[in-house]
């Protein structure tokens, strides 16, 4: 009876299942809670339904902001054109579009389970890939991000993960074929997120490196993969080069991310009032100039501001670090201060989680130095960009699946070591105690 219950709540699909019902269940939980919305459906996701809307109502990939801005690079393409897609078929904006596009960021939530499993196999660790798989299936903020937002942050979490798995296994592959599969999967998760890139030189160098041991044929393998990678994204890039005349390359909103976290108004981590889809003012203006020209504008004064005040973006930084690893800009003043008690706990969480991965990362640098480095580089280059910027549970929620297998990692592998530890024989008893004594 044992063995057949582990051997079920072992089975991948058992979990995938479990967290796709967990998240439908969400879902109607909240559309149960509102108030009844007259056929038009919640999407929280500004931007991304903008883009999408457009595309839906034949205005191309443009007005991120929900005033006609002509052609955008916003976002990268992949999701706002899946969107539209559910738009066309379902409506812009209605209770069905809701609920499909909520169904399939729900399933791309649950399928992170599988490539969790599957990386615990392929480092002799399987219960380590199983408990991860159900800590992600049950982790609050990955059910809640993939019923509350429309956005890229299901899938996004799905690429990383399926890529740390396939950076793992790949170097021992003699055929191209699956580095062509590998390239592929780069290019789409790129043109999903573009935050993916940063993941790009720590695990393809790693795959590279480690492919010139098992196959004569490594390099052929690699610049194949490397061609198609960028044949992959071509044709977006050529998009924006010719739209935007040379001056957006992948996607431009950056250096408004940048100012939003460097000016004179920010307070401790940003200052999201000034954002154009939160200030009328601002959104004048991005209309006015256009996206490009607005863009300029926002790196000269971020850039402008982080020369002339370098101790308060040395804060900023501080407190932005601090906020992506504890869930609080200062943890020790924050949770000493009058929080409500669901924030404390979520803080507390929060840090716990970040401080277990940690462990788990140390322990599988010691165990096993080689395949723990696309880990460690996951972990250092994710979330550089948003210590300069600024920082979103929301945003490192595609890094969480690595986080959930390193945690685990830390909680299992001390008990693995247990079990392998050789018996106290009745003659080395003896003599500890002869020596004790």
């Amino acid at each position: 009876m044992m063995q057949r219950w582990r051997q079920f709540i072992s089975n991948p699909y058992v979990i995938v299942a479990a967290a796709f019902v967990l998240r439908l269940g969400y879902h109607a939980f909240l559309v149960y809670q509102r108030a009844p919305s007259k056929g038009q459906g919640v999407l929280k996701g500004f931007e991304t339904v903008q883009i999408a809307t457009s595309i839906a109502t034949g205005h191309g990939f443009s007005s991120p902001l929900a005033v006609q801005s002509g052609p955008t690079a916003w976002l990268t393409p992949v999701f706002p054109y899946l969107l539209a897609l559910i738009f066309k078929v379902f409506g812009v904006g209605t209770l069905g579009a809701e609920g499909a596009i909520k169904c399939l960021d729900a399933l791309f939530s649950s399928l992170v389970c599988l490539p969790l499993v599957a990386i615990g196999r392929r480092l002799t660790a399987p219960w380590v890939g199983v408990l991860s798989a159900w800590l992600w299936a049950l982790l609050p903020s990955s059910v809640v991000f993939a019923v509350v937002w429309v956005w890229d942050t299901s899938l996004t979490a799905l690429c990383l993960t399926v890529l740390l798995y396939f950076t793992l296994v790949i170097s021992e592959t003699q055929g191209w074929r699956l580095w062509l599969a590998y390239a592929a999967l780069w290019a789409f998760s790129a043109l999903t997120n573009a935050i993916v890139l940063s993941a790009l030189p720590g695990l393809a160098l790693f795959a590279i490196y480690r492919a010139r041991a098992f196959s004569a044929l490594w390099l052929r393998n690699a610049t194949v993969a490397a061609l198609l990678f960028l044949a992959g994204i071509a044709p977006w890039i050529v998009r924006n080069e010719i739209v935007f005349h040379g001056q957006v390359a992948f996607r431009s909103n950056f250096p408004l991310e940048l100012w939003l976290g460097n000016n004179p108004q920010v307070p401790d981590i940003w200052a999201p009032w000034l954002h154009p889809a939160n200030d009328p003012k601002e959104r004048k203006h991005f209309q006015e100039v256009g996206e490009v020209a607005y863009m300029n504008e926002k790196r000269h004064a971020a850039l402008q501001f982080i020369t002339s005040h370098p101790a308060e973006t040395l804060e900023f930084t501080y407190h932005r670090f601090m906020i992506t690893w504890t869930g609080g800009d200062n943890y020790l003043n924050d949770f000493g201060t009058d929080l409500p008690l669901g924030l404390r706990i979520d803080m507390l969480l929060s840090s716990a989680f970040s401080l277990v991965a940690f462990v788990g990362l140390w322990n599988l640098l010691r165990k096993n130095p080689a395949e723990a480095i696309p880990f460690a580089w996951i972990m250092f280059a994710f979330p550089l960009v948003y210590y300069i910027t600024h920082p979103s549970p929301r945003y490192r929620s595609p890094m969480d699946p690595c986080m959930a297998f390193l945690a685990m990692y830390a909680v299992v592998t001390p008990f693995s070591r247990l079990r392998k530890a050789p018996a106290l024989t009745e003659e080395h008893a003896e003599s500890l105690v002869r020596t004790a004594t």
